[in-house]
């Protein structure tokens, strides 16, 4: 539910879920079409499985399912009705508000980037709306249908009226993705400012862009609220106001990919769990006197498209408890405070993600294995393990 309760799984990859691709709510909020192909009961749980397909997005204007399969597709949700709208390569639909034409990108991947295009919804009237190059996520369509947000090649957002004209890239952020349109037009995404947190930025009405809140893959709701990831856990915000509740707290999985009921009384999201075997890296912690207590990691050896989540942990009467959760830089390294308090505490790297968080790269995990004390004031160091 949208606070938080009566959280269930509903699909796995055993039903034929493909936990990697994407789903799609049906448009009065009771199923959810994901990638695999099938369709689950938000209810019950009970699971249609269709023709094998992927990146599933459910038509806002009727039954039909449009998804890609060697091309882009559509189906009803019994499977009935299978129609193929755009050749390959066409890949990642995106329907319009009102249903009547459907975004893609068409390229040929391979490290070549491709570009959006815009069809009816029976595949007619091909227009190419971008110049730029387009990378291979979805393209999302603003609410009054006039213009659609993309990450092009390069991994920046860029933003473009439907008709072709205007396209604009947002910023000069690293990685940007996950485009999410609000009601009242703002434009919610992902970024990277330089080597600082991945965070999530919004662009008003009036082209001004900044950061909202520390967090990856936003999405919004039909009454303004933000369901975002952050550090493995699922959070809301309301822009403007105090407070971000954490809806999923588990310890041993990573949630991800938030996407709102259109009722606005739902949250469907990946919770993955079935992740390989842990990996012992090597860590060197830094403790710092001098005003407070620093943590500083390195996560070796490393991979510049994965970040690692860091959660430092203090030792309690019911076992390791987690005070901070930090996500490493493109270097690897990471930095966080200790509380200024006597205690045992370890940094601990449960797992990495990829640059867009869309999937786990790896899992590690560590314990701190030196520290350094460095009281005010002193020239050199007093080591003990």
């Amino acid at each position: 539910n949208a606070d938080g309760t009566n959280q269930r799984a509903l699909a796995t990859r055993e039903a034929g879920f493909n936990g990697y691709g994407s789903f799609s709510w049906s448009p009065d909020s009771t199923r959810i079409a994901a990638s695999g192909l099938i369709v689950v009961d938000a209810s019950t749980g009970a699971i249609t499985r269709l023709d094998p397909g992927n990146e599933p997005d459910w038509s806002p204007a009727s039954d039909e399912i449009a998804f890609e399969a060697n091309g882009i597709h559509a189906v009803e949700p019994d499977g009935s009705a299978r129609r193929q709208i755009v050749p390959p390569p066409a890949s990642r639909p995106s329907w319009s508000p009102d249903g009547d034409e459907i975004a893609y990108v068409l390229g040929r991947g391979g490290g070549q980037p491709g570009q959006v295009y815009v069809a009816d919804a029976d595949g007619s009237e091909v227009r190419q709306v971008s110049t730029s190059g387009a990378f291979y996520i979805t393209p999302a369509w603003s609410p009054d249908g006039e213009r659609l947000a993309f990450t092009g090649s390069g991994y920046a957002l860029h933003v473009v009226n439907a008709d072709g004209t205007g396209e604009d890239r947002i910023g000069d952020y690293g990685y940007s993705s996950d485009p999410a349109w609000c009601p009242d037009g703002t434009l919610y995404f992902t970024a990277q400012d330089g080597d600082s947190e991945y965070g999530i930025y919004a662009l008003s009405t009036t082209g001004n862009h900044a950061l909202v809140t520390p967090g990856v893959q936003p999405d919004c709701s039909l009454d303004g609220k933000i369901a975002f990831a952050r550090s493995g856990d699922i959070h809301v915000m309301v822009p403007g106001q105090a407070g971000e509740p954490q809806l999923t707290t588990t310890e041993d999985r990573s949630e991800f990919r938030p996407q709102w009921s259109p009722d606005g009384s739902k949250i469907a999201y990946y919770s993955l769990g079935e992740i390989p075997p842990p990996t012992t890296v090597d860590r060197t912690i830094t403790l710092s006197l001098e005003k407070h207590l620093v943590a500083r990691g390195e996560v070796s050896p490393g991979d510049g498209r994965c970040r690692t989540f860091v959660r430092i942990q203090k030792m309690t009467t019911n076992g390791w408890k987690t005070l901070e959760e930090r996500t490493s830089r493109s270097d690897n390294l990471f930095r966080t405070k200790l509380p200024d308090r006597p205690g045992l505490y370890r940094a601990v790297a449960p797992s990495h993600a990829s640059a867009f968080h869309q999937y786990l790269c790896q899992r590690a995990k560590s314990e701190i294995v030196k520290h350094t004390h460095r009281p005010p004031g002193a020239t050199g160091r007093n080591t003990s393990p």
